[in-house]
């Protein structure tokens, strides 16, 4: 059995991680439609006025694209802040994780919850710079905090580093 606490300062990174990791893609999408709509608005206004066609819708998608980022971080971190000043006791969030008959148990030591999930419906993990994101097949995302236990309890579900 693996137990440990979280704090305000762990809730912040695991918002921030969280966001980076739903986030990228948006990211990617919004920079390349950015450097398109950049291209298409110059050539439009210097030689082609035709261009300009392309170029703004390029522009409010990555407009859209950033406004949505903005939407999901401070959705992200709202929830996350909520969940720990609805569990905290003392400023603290205490946890436990345990494996036993091919069976992971995460629990909520304060509120007294527990998550149980086979090995079998971990469809990836992804590991962080601080936490281990487990994805299950119901499309439920399992935030744990990385340690070297957890690390080690998680070794056999194809861990996929970011």
């Amino acid at each position: 059995m693996i137990k440990f606490r979280v704090d305000k300062s762990t809730i912040r990174k695991l918002s921030k991680e969280s966001t980076v990791l739903l986030c990228k893609p948006f990211w990617i999408f919004a920079f390349l439609s950015a450097i398109l709509s950049i291209f298409f608005l110059l050539v439009g206004y210097l030689d082609d006025a035709e261009a300009l066609i392309y170029g703004y819708p390029f522009l409010i998608i990555a407009i859209l694209l950033i406004l949505e980022t903005l939407v999901f971080s401070y959705r992200i971190n709202k929830g996350n802040n909520l969940r720990y000043e609805t569990y905290n006791k003392d400023g603290f969030i205490d946890y436990s994780v345990s494996f036993f008959k091919d069976e992971f148990e995460v629990s909520n030591l304060n509120s007294k919850s527990i998550k149980k999930f086979h090995k079998a419906e971990i469809v990836n993990v992804k590991v962080t710079k601080s936490f281990i994101f487990i994805r299950l097949t119901s499309k439920q995302k399992i935030p744990l905090l990385k340690t070297e236990e957890t690390l080690h309890l998680f070794k056999d579900c194809g861990i996929k580093k970011k």
